[in-house]
């Protein structure tokens, strides 16, 4: 009987392992400590392994909220502070500078409006964050895409993608020229539901819109972002007229420029408490003189009793309802309990209503 050969077991040097183990530990080592940032020390010096590189400092929401002067770009290379540590390679938001100017931070601008009245971006980050309902994102954008389709189908655009022949080449598929949503959103705040509407490529030629007596900056200067007008709808002559003429300068020359226009939808959701009981008739006539038949209202303000910041106009939701429907407009129940379902946070839940414009105000 044969015996079975045992197969041979191949034997490793350890002090080769060893070795090998160093060597290859040094050389990742050294690879990902030049990609280490350590963070800012107390004496306000940088330590950083990252290779010396120009890159220039990007505009965005969190800069301009934190009041830091935003007066031409600047890029690492020019900022006095990042010459003190030469590796960094991003400005930190302490360097947030333009024209090489310092940057400062006013704390005062986080308490502008918490009496009532017309907050900053600063007061709105400070006191509330983003505070975005992803229910509220999905019902702004739902509205306007319901405006968009009964609009086509009104002008006989079609809603659907075809497929194109002739010329081109057969069965490249092509959107259809579409009729682009008009919308306004009365106190935007920071702009998070104004900007959602204007985030993919094919919502670009929508006009939307946002309303805040104070500049936000973000996202409302950037290109293809919504449109901030600045005002402050109750500065417009007496009480009484405010509302109708401020919608006067919006749909007017340097206004929202809807060409003649009106707006498909508006909404306005915790805002109208921060205006006095006495001037809530001038935002409603606001809202109306912006609409057109069929325009679609989506509206909450504060109740009784509800906790907040800066609410001085405080009513009823049935309040709300009769004040909206004196100038023209008309409640839907069930778009109302729709609208409920969808909101996620609790106020919004509670106040919001909806509402179609019927025509002329009375």
């Amino acid at each position: 009987m044969k015996s079975r050969a045992r197969p041979m077991r191949r034997t490793t040097c350890p002090s080769l392992t060893i070795i090998a183990a160093f060597a290859l530990g040094l050389a990742l080592g050294t690879f990902l400590g030049s990609f280490t940032v350590h963070s800012p020390s107390s004496s306000g010096e940088h330590t950083a392994t990252i290779p010396d590189k120009v890159v220039p400092f990007i505009y965005n929401v969190e800069g301009v909220s934190q009041g830091y002067n935003v007066e031409g770009l600047i890029s690492r290379s020019d900022c006095p502070t990042c010459q003190k540590c030469p590796t960094v390679d991003t400005h930190p938001n302490t360097h947030n500078l333009r024209s090489g100017a310092p940057t400062t931070l006013d704390p005062s601008l986080s308490k502008v409006g918490l009496d009532g009245g017309a907050w900053t971006a600063q007061t709105h980050l400070s006191i509330y964050g983003f505070n975005a309902d992803s229910g509220l994102i999905d019902l702004v954008e739902e509205s306007c895409r319901y405006a968009e389709d009964k609009r086509n189908a009104e002008a006989g655009t079609g809603t659907e993608w075809h497929q194109t022949w002739g010329e081109r080449a057969p069965g490249l598929w092509e959107k259809p020229k579409l009729v682009d949503c008009r919308v306004l959103e009365f106190g935007t705040g920071v702009g998070v539901y104004a900007d959602s509407l204007k985030k993919n490529g094919w919502a670009k030629n929508r006009k939307i819109i946002g309303i805040e007596p104070n500049e936000m900056g973000g996202t409302f200067d950037r290109d293809g972002g919504p449109k901030q007008l600045a005002i402050n709808i109750l500065s417009y002559g007496e009480e009484g007229e405010t509302g109708e003429k401020a919608a006067e300068f919006v749909l007017g020359p340097g206004g929202a420029d809807l060409g003649g226009e009106k707006f498909d939808f508006l909404y306005s959701i915790e805002v109208c408490e921060h205006l006095p009981l006495e001037s809530h008739k001038d935002a409603a006539l606001f809202f109306a003189k912006l609409s057109r038949p069929g325009t679609k209202l989506m509206f909450g303000a504060g109740h009784p009793g509800q906790a907040g910041t800066g609410h001085i106009g405080l009513r009823k939701v049935d309040s709300w309802r009769e004040v909206l429907e004196s100038v023209g407009f008309i409640w839907d129940g069930e778009a109302t309990k729709h609208a409920k379902e969808r909101m996620i946070t609790y106020n919004h839940k509670a106040n919001v209503q909806v509402f179609w414009f019927q025509g002329e105000s009375r």
